[in-house]
This record gives C-alpha cells, sequence and structure tokens, in this order.
C-alpha cells in the first residue's frame, strides 16, 4: 500500500464536509498559512481526501516536519487507541523520509515502521500546542493570549531547567477538538501553572483549565504577572511574582516548588492506553468533564410542555384459527391504526421530565438549548459514573458528525467513544449506556435514511 492510499485510509473518516476546515486549521491555519490556503475543501468526502494527501505530499517540507504528517498528528488526537499505532508509524515513517530526501507520493509504506513503539506513545495534539516532547510528561501552562510573550519565555525556561511543558498556541479556542487536546494535556500534566493577569480574570477558558486541573488533582501554581491580582478561586493559593524585575527570582522559586519530574518507567504509566473495561470508561468521562465544564455554564432551565405517547392496545380479535380467511385483513388492519393515547405535563425545567422515561426526542429551535440541556442530563450521570463502577456511563454523540454514508451507527458510535468504542457492545447488553444523541436535525441526508 502506498503513502497516498494509507494516508487516505487513516484520514477519511475524519473528513467530511462539516469537519474538513476544522482539521486544516488547526495543522496550517496558525503557523503555515500558505499551505492551509493552498487546499481547496469542496468535493465528496473520498475525493477531497485524495486531493488533499497528493497535494501535501507534493508540498513535502514544513520546517523540519512533512506536511502531511501534521495533518496526521492533528487528526491523531481524536482516532482512538485502536487507530493510534498506525497513525504514529506513518507519521514516523513521512517525517523520516523527509529528511532523507525521498519521493513520498508512490512510495510503499516501509514494513520496517515502529509500530510497536507508537503504540505506547500517548494520543497526540493538534498543532498549535507546543510541547518538548510527546513522550514526556509535561507541566501545563495555563495562560490568556494577551500574556503570550511571556507564556513563551516561561515555556522556554521550564524546558532548559528539565521540564517539559504543555502550552496551548491556538488562536480559535473552543470546539471539540480544542477541548479534547485541553483535557488531554491537563490529564498528562505533573504540574499546572496558571499566569495572572487582568485578562486571564477574565478569561473563562483560564478559569475552566484550573477548575478541571482541581477536578484532576493536580498542583496548581499561580503566577503574577505585575497585572492584577488573584481571582477568588486562587485565592487558597500561594502566588509567585514574576512581573518585571521579579521574573528571574520568581522562576527560581517556581522551580524549587514544581514537582520532580516523573522518571521515565512512571511517564509510561501515566500514558499507557486503557487496558481493562473500566479504565477506558474513567478515561472517557475524565475527558468529559471538561466539555460538561463549560456547556453546563452556559445551561439555564428550559421551560417545556413533555408530551407521553403511550400506544393503545390492539382490539381484540378471534384467533386465526377459527376466522374466516377472507376477514383475516381485518386484524391486521385494526392492530395498525390503534390510535396512540396521548398525556401532556408542563415543567419548568424539560431536563426533569427525562427522568421519568427511557426513551425520549428533546424538540425546541434552534437557539433554545437542546445541546446544553443534554450536558445537564449527562452532569448526575457523569458524577455518578466516577464513584460508582456499576453505574451507567452517559455517551454524548453529536450526529453531525455522522457522514459517511456506508457507516453504521454502532459503528459510528464506537468511532467517537474512541478508546471506550470497544466495549459499547458490553455496555448496551448491560443496560449501562445512557445515549445522548446531540443534532438529529444536523445529520446529512443519506446517514439519516440510514438510521431510520
Amino acid at each position: 500500500m502506498t503513502i497516498i492510499e494509507q494516508a487516505a485510509d487513516l484520514l477519511r473518516p475524519f473528513m467530511g464536509e462539516d469537519r474538513r476546515d476544522t482539521w486544516l486549521t488547526l495543522a496550517f491555519h496558525a503557523e503555515h498559512p500558505d499551505v492551509y490556503h493552498a487546499i481547496p475543501q469542496r468535493g465528496a468526502t473520498r475525493d477531497f481526501v485524495v486531493a488533499c494527501v497528493r497535494r501535501l505530499l507534493e508540498h513535502g517540507r514544513v520546517g523540519s516536519r512533512h506536511a502531511l504528517s501534521l495533518l496526521l498528528e492533528a487528526v491523531c488526537s481524536a482516532a482512538g487507541d485502536e487507530r493510534q499505532p498506525a497513525f504514529r508509524a506513518l507519521i514516523e515513517e513521512l517525517d523520516a523520509r523527509c529528511l532523507g530526501g525521498a519521493d513520498l507520493a508512490a512510495a510503499p509504506v516501509s514494513a520496517s515502521a515502529p509500530v510497536s513503539a507508537a503504540a505506547s506513545s500517548p494520543s497526540v495534539p493538534p498543532l498549535g500546542v507546543r510541547q518538548a516532547s510527546a513522550r514526556d510528561p509535561r507541566v501545563f501552562i495555563s495562560y490568556s493570549r494577551s500574556d503570550r510573550q511571556i507564556a513563551d519565555r516561561l515555556f522556554a525556561d521550564l524546558q532548559q531547567a528539565g521540564h517539559a511543558c504543555w502550552l496551548d498556541t491556538s488562536d480559535i479556542p473552543g470546539g471539540e477538538v480544542w477541548l479534547a487536546a485541553i483535557a488531554d494535556g491537563i490529564e498528562r500534566a505533573y504540574a499546572v501553572v496558571s499566569l495572572v493577569s487582568t485578562a486571564a480574570n477574565t478569561n473563562d477558558w483560564v478559569r475552566l483549565e484550573y477548575l478541571q486541573a482541581r477536578k484532576r488533582g493536580k498542583p496548581v501554581f499561580p503566577l503574577l504577572t505585575g497585572d492584577g491580582e488573584p481571582p477568588w478561586y486562587l485565592a487558597d493559593r500561594q502566588a509567585i511574582a514574576i512581573g518585571g524585575a521579579d521574573y528571574t527570582t520568581g522562576v527560581q522559586r517556581l522551580f524549587r516548588s514544581l514537582p520532580t519530574p516523573p522518571a521515565a518507567n512512571a511517564a509510561d504509566a501515566m500514558r499507557a492506553p486503557a487496558a481493562t473495561p473500566r479504565e477506558a470508561e474513567l478515561a472517557y468521562l475524565r475527558r468529559l468533564q471538561l466539555g460538561e465544564l463549560v456547556h453546563i455554564e452556559l445551561y439555564t432551565p428550559m421551560a417545556g410542555v413533555a408530551r407521553v405517547l403511550t400506544p393503545a392496545a390492539p382490539a381484540a380479535t378471534l384467533p386465526a384459527v377459527v376466522m374466516r380467511p377472507e376477514f383475516r385483513h381485518l386484524r391486521r388492519r385494526s392492530t395498525a391504526t390503534a390510535e396512540a393515547r396521548s398525556e401532556s405535563r408542563a415543567y419548568e425545567d424539560i431536563a426533569q421530565a427525562f427522568v421519568q422515561v427511557r426513551r425520549a426526542a428533546l424538540l425546541g429551535e434552534p437557539g433554545a438549548g437542546k445541546t446544553t440541556t443534554l450536558w445537564r442530563l449527562a452532569h448526575d450521570a457523569l458524577e455518578a459514573a466516577l464513584a460508582d463502577a456499576t453505574a451507567p456511563i452517559p455517551l454524548l454523540v453529536s450526529l453531525g458528525k455522522w457522514t459517511e454514508t456506508e457507516e453504521g451507527l454502532s459503528a459510528f458510535l464506537e468511532r467517537q467513544l474512541g478508546e471506550l468504542g470497544a466495549h459499547l457492545a458490553s455496555l448496551l447488553a448491560s443496560r449501562r449506556a445512557v445515549l445522548l444523541l446531540d443534532g438529529l436535525n444536523e445529520m446529512p441526508g443519506p446517514a439519516r435514511c440510514q438510521g431510520c
């Protein structure tokens, strides 16, 4: 299989019309806009992917990396554990051949590509994240974009002192891919430093990163840039001044306060892929926590009316064995035309209605709060599932991503759930899956017909 075929096969499930711009933006827009603008985004998924891969192979090197490996690295973060080895092997193959000046377009993938090594590598955050090595545990740097200059300086000094760092450099915060990368960065961190400034104090993302770090039990070190006092949620933390003339002294104090970087074997344990169903559940739930923090912030109770439909029992009929043949069609007709009984009840918070039913559809105008209501429904289930290994797992999936016409619903759900997808059948069989499917109206036409 050639590199074009291999890369196209890996990228195709993620390159529907509604997602391709997201991946190209994350991979190229911030630092390589010429590459981003050189790739037309029109066309069916298969045609687009092949053309995109070909253009990136023709473009070749971007700095010390290959252009195609940057796109693969961005998408890799959402690929799930089963596909990580193939992604990592091809990324390493591309970068190695790029440095060697090999012709890649028709080259076969090397049979000696380091798949076994890639299998232990962590999921790689999208481009727009700076880190010394994907193999190292990290110090997570939380900051406002207004403080980018001092954040970059701190990144370099921490690296030089032996602390590998994670620093988000994306100019497009928000969105599921970005949230997943932030959650992964915090999960793999052994310390979090938070730059305090007037801009950071009003930045929702800085606050959410702190809340996620606290939930995950990470040590947090506030650093005063000289512009603003610590916000209320950092009031119980001992802040270190690093603004202006205090920078050198403050950074030395930070070095003395930070935990010792974990040893290589401990780092491997931090990155080990989920081996058991419970480990896969916990990894999924912890990623969901950050999304929950974002959406619950936006939640306001949505009033509504719940309408419960109960199918009416068919009218009694004579058994077929005693029914005259010419009247047998009446039995089928009476069953098919039985009317359902409807019961309506008003709620000030429509989320309460879902406690009383097993299956429901939430209808509302655009912007009415349907998505945030789903997150509200996931909230209690999420907390219970983290505490109780037998509790149901909230599986929140956007149907707008179901873009592959040949992909069945089960396969789509498994792909969206990452490592937990391998255990979807077991969760369904044990009645521990709470399916929260968002965006029914956003499903592409072919997928909607197939789903019906």
